[in-house]
Order: structure tokens, then sequence, then C-alpha cells
């Protein structure tokens, strides 16, 4: 990125606040990062207007307990990344949460270089999904798309609109998406906010669940 970066963590624990730092100050990454931590999303909006924040590491429970507050800065400031952390009692509700406006779910006993990936491919506008995460989303799509089989599609997409959603579902993000069909990435990103709209999700994450629940894709593991 060859850039400072200021990246928000919002959770309770303060050792899980540390852990995230101690993370990237020991492995190296292409950018320097200035952490902002908070142990609520209402104090993190205090400390700072957050303009000029890259990307937030946000605990599950913090985003729930203050969703409207979440939700405001999300539509305020939409270029921001949401990262979301969950442990084991979050994973239950983790596929709930696909159709809101967050980037990555990231467990937290994950590995150090997932962290470090999911703020890399957030910032590329990638959605990603750890390992752990995968495994969750991808038990969703082999339920949701046998569910599907019978179930007829709700909308018309164009051909164009179809080869979009594939590649989403393939992780490419606007601009290779582009590149590959020779398009603008501002067409690329009209093309998704219609694809959003007809849909009814609100991020990438509900676009995937979606065309794999009606069949629009080939069936693969995420």
């Amino acid at each position: 990125m060859g850039k400072n970066l200021i990246i928000g963590i919002v959770d309770a624990c303060a050792m899980v606040r540390f852990g995230i730092k101690a993370t990237f100050h020991r492995i190296k990454t292409e950018f320097e990062i200035e952490f902002k931590e908070a142990d609520s999303f209402y104090n993190l909006e205090e400390m700072t207007s957050l303009q000029g924040m890259a990307a937030i590491f946000l605990d599950m429970d913090c985003y729930l307990e203050n969703n409207e507050a979440s939700l405001r800065v999300l539509e305020t400031q939409p270029e921001l990344k949401i990262i979301l952390l969950y442990n084991v009692s979050g994973k239950a509700v983790v596929r709930s949460l696909m159709n809101e406006p967050v980037h990555s779910f990231l467990f937290k006993n994950a590995p150090a270089s997932e962290y470090v990936l999911a703020l890399e491919k957030v910032l590329n506008d990638n959605i990603y999904y750890c390992s752990e995460t995968s495994k969750i989303l991808a038990a969703y799509l082999h339920r949701a798309g046998r569910e599907g089989s019978s179930r007829q599609q709700p909308t018309t997409f164009t051909p164009k609109e179809r080869q979009i959603i594939e590649l989403i579902c393939q992780e490419y993000t606007a601009k290779e998406i582009a590149n590959m069909l020779s398009l603008s990435k501002r067409t690329i990103e009209n093309s998704k906010i219609r694809i959003l709209q007809k849909m009814q999700v609100k991020n990438m994450a509900g676009i995937v669940a979606f065309a794999y629940m009606h069949n629009m894709v080939k069936k693969q593991v995420v």
C-alpha cells in the first residue's frame, strides 16, 4: 500500500485488543498502522470522528449491541471496512449476519496470518472469510443449494449481471472484473448496486449466499 493506515479495534476485552496490535507489530506488512482502540462502538465514536480510518476490527457482540450506531457510521462512511470478530459462542449467528454490511468474518482464535490476510483483502475491496467462517458458510450454501434446486429465481438478471455475479462469487474485485469484461470500474460498481437492489441484500456476502441459494453459480466450497 505504501502509506500509513488508521485501523480501529473495538472489543470489550483488553487482551483481544492487545493481541491484535501485537500481531501487526510482530508480522511485517506493506503498510504502517496507527491503531485506535475502544471497548465499545460508542466510545470509538467519541474518541474519533473515524475520518481517515480505513478499517475496524469489530467484536460481534459490540456490533449487535450497538447495531444502530454501527449502521449509522457505515451509511455515512461506506468506504470504511468492517472485519467482524466472533468467538465460539458466536458461530451459531455468523450465517445470520451474512447480509449485514460487513467485509470480513474472522474467528478470534484464527492464526495471526489470517488477521493480516483479512486486513489486506478488505483494503483491496475483497470480502474475506477465515477458514472457520468458510466451513460455516460452505455448510450453509450446501443446504441452501439443495433447498434451492426446486426454487424459482425471484427476479431477472441480465447476461452481463450474471457474469458479474459469477465473478463476485469467485472473489474477484471490481477492478479485476472490469479488466476481465473490458468495462470500466464505474460500470461494474453500478452493476453491483443494481444486483444488490435486485437481490435485496446489503453486501458481497449476501450476493454469494443468494447466488448459491438460487443455483446461479456452480456449487463449490467457499
